[in-house]
């Protein structure tokens, strides 16, 4: 605030960047808090079937890379099974 400048000495630093998600395109589901943030399952799965969120896009505690990276793979695990069936689905009506 005062405009006055510290050197402070680190070996490390880790940025806080995209504080506030950028999920305003989902509004309308129904699936953010009053945060913004998504609700999600222990499988990243939000309350709309196909629809999962990863990083630092969803309700969590810690928001660092290597949690949004095992979020990813949780929700690609959980969702193979969901596209497969879709998949299956789509072929029958042809």
């Amino acid at each position: 605030d005062t405009g006055e400048e510290e050197v402070i000495e680190t070996q490390g630093v880790f940025p806080y960047i995209g504080a506030i998600p950028a999920t305003h395109y989902l509004e309308k589901l129904g699936v953010l808090n009053s945060e913004g943030h998504i609700e999600v399952d222990q499988n990243c799965q939000t309350k709309v079937k196909g629809i999962y969120g990863i990083g630092d896009a969803i309700v969590k505690n810690l928001r660092q890379i290597v949690t949004a990276t095992s979020d990813g793979a949780i929700a690609a695990q959980h969702s193979v099974p969901y596209v497969q069936m879709q998949r299956k689905d789509f072929c029958r009506k042809d």
